[in-house]
């Protein structure tokens, strides 16, 4: 088998850093420490998606699998870590929880990959792991949404197949022909599989890369399939997760038709910056290899030529950010292309064993990449860490874990003046969503707008539980209209069945889903948001008509209304 990039192409250097082992074990610590002990967290951009893990946790804590008894965003397999970190760390900040949930599974996984590099160059080991720690540990996306210090609450579904496919990339350029490395993908795979799809895809289509270039041998790889196919066919007959994580898949890529064109363009414009380092570096690579003589040159057969340009630095360095691509055109402002660092470091080798006269542009291309890829999360890191010490906490113990954040002072005067002034002109922003004129696409990710919605939903809660008081009758199954359902798991209510999480009117509201439709029907009380009044909730409102019919229309709180189902049916309130 051909192998044309080798570890020990990269100077061991002297043993100045400790034992990734050591650095690992680090992180493990400061994730123990971080999700016992943090309780507050600077707000950052779109933090209502905390409440989807939430929300999850809260329905398999109540027997409900996802993706049959709930539709989901993403696969299950991250819903079940959340779930179990928060049983292990039942206070634990949910933004970490839900961050380092993959850490169960990929910690362990790099240290199987990270040993065997070490014993060759101490130098690689160090530059592959204190990037993926800093991927891992940090709840930062690559892109910042919104220009305020603050950890982002979204995209962390992404995060985790971004560091999956970094463990893959890693072991294929840097463990050729070991038994480890097909374990790795096995695991690898299933992971991805069980995360996001298009995240399985972009890993299959580099592993395709490697088997063409002669990195892989064809049955190892087929035996591990089919170890990954008999894993999942288990889970199937033991709960029927598969197939009904594939029916969601199914109805999820039907609702997105044409998105995948739709992105392509914009995707690629956005990322030039991943791109043109990449590419210059592979073009040097190549020049280098080009200008060798030909006497030096070995002397091989077609077929061995081409797996050994495929297998080339300039090779997997135009490949992992070409094939990644299709889980990159879906991954939206997360960590994104953050596993290309691996294939980056080929520049290593070639910094120090190719002609003088290209060391500054391999450099300078390493470079580039290191501070877009880790330069930029470090920086917003120490940022928001340093000021968030003269933060403000929110005192909103309605919220549970959810309230757990911190904001500048003035976010807060903003939150309270802007719901009064979304209350005042309610029929204002109606009108304009009856218009279709949708709200500006940085609007979710200003942290006031959050903080003005955790305000609220504290509100809700609380005069829900007022409402119950006062009128003797406990609502014992609620749902809001919204893109988040968080009143189930705050007011430890039981959740409605067959009703997807992370209501999205463009990509994921199914249509005429008589499940659903009947499943909402039956809540005892159905909260509306009101502030502001946008078009997705109006569509929302919509689309969901028929299950909202012959109710009465309490005003709960400014920013709420409340419809309550006609009927008697109610539990009573315990005696006090």
């Amino acid at each position: 088998m051909f192998r044309g990039l080798q570890v020990k192409d990269i100077s061991p250097g002297r043993q100045l850093w400790p034992h990734p082992y050591v650095l690992i074990a680090i992180a493990a610590l400061l994730a123990v420490l971080g999700l016992s002990f943090t309780r507050f967290l600077a707000i950052g951009p779109n933090y209502w998606d905390l409440s989807l893990y939430l929300d999850a946790a809260h329905r398999i804590a109540n027997g409900q699998i996802p993706n049959v008894d709930f539709l989901t965003p993403a696969g299950p397999l991250q819903y079940y870590q959340f779930y179990f970190i928060s049983k292990i760390f039942p206070n634990a900040h949910p933004l970490l929880a839900s961050q380092w949930a993959i850490l169960i599974i990929a910690l362990p996984l790099f240290a199987i990959l990270i040993a065997p590099v070490d014993r060759v160059s101490r130098t690689l080991s160090t530059c592959l792991t204190l990037p993926f720690l800093c991927f891992a540990l940090l709840p930062l996306n690559t892109e910042m949404a919104y220009p305020a210090p603050g950890f982002d609450g979204y995209g962390i579904y992404n995060r985790h197949p971004a560091l999956l496919l970094y463990i893959l990339v890693a072991a294929l350029l840097y463990l050729p022909g070991r038994k480890r490395l097909y374990f790795i993908i096995g695991t690898v795979m299933l992971g991805l599989f069980l995360t996001k799809i298009t995240g399985f895809v972009s890993g299959a289509l580099i592993i395709g890369y490697a088997l063409i270039a002669g990195r892989l041998r064809f049955m190892p790889l087929i035996l591990w399939a089919l170890a990954v196919i008999v894993i999942l066919a288990v889970l199937e007959l033991a709960s029927g997760l598969v197939t009904g994580y594939l029916t969601n898949l199914l109805q999820l890529a039907s609702l997105n038709e044409g998105s995948f064109s739709r992105r392509f363009r914009p995707f690629t414009g956005n990322h030039l910056d991943i791109f043109i380092p990449m590419g210059i570096a592979a073009l040097l690579l190549a020049v280098t290899a080009w200008q060798r003589p030909i006497e030096d040159r070995p002397k091989t057969g077609a077929v061995t030529r081409v797996r050994g340009a495929l297998d080339s630095g300039g090779g997997w360095l135009l490949a992992v950010p070409l094939l990644g691509a299709f889980f990159e055109i879906q991954n939206t402002g997360s960590q994104e292309f953050i596993y290309c660092w691996p294939a980056a470091l080929i520049v290593l080798r070639s910094v120090w064993h190719n002609p003088v006269r290209f060391r500054a542009g391999l450099t300078a291309a390493l470079a580039f990449t290191a501070i877009l890829l880790i330069g930029n999360i470090l920086h917003r890191g120490l940022q928001t860490i340093l000021a968030s010490t003269t933060y403000r906490h929110l005192d909103a113990p309605e919220l549970g874990a959810l309230g757990q954040v911190s904001a500048r002072p003035n976010y807060f005067n903003r939150a309270i003046a802007l719901n009064q002034h979304y209350a005042d002109t309610r029929e204002a922003y109606r009108k304009l969503a009856g218009q279709g004129v949708p709200h500006s696409d940085i609007l979710t990710a200003e942290p006031d707008f959050q903080l003005g919605w955790l305000m609220n939903t504290a509100a809700a809660a609380r005069a829900i539980i007022n409402f119950e008081i006062n009128t003797g009758r406990r609502l014992e199954t609620l749902y809001s209209i919204d893109f988040t359902d968080p009143f189930p798991f705050m007011l430890d209510r039981k959740p409605l069945r067959f009703v997807q999480i992370g209501l999205d009117v463009r990509r994921t509201l199914p249509q005429g889903d008589k499940r659903m439709l009947s499943s909402i029907a039956s809540a005892h009380g159905i909260l509306v948001p009101l502030c502001p009044v946008m078009p997705m909730r109006e569509t929302l409102l919509k689309a969901f008509a028929p299950a909202l019919e012959g109710r009465q229309r309490i005003s709960l709180t400014p920013c709420w209304d409340l419809l309550i189902r006609n009927g008697s049916d109610f539990a009573k309130l315990p005696s006090r």
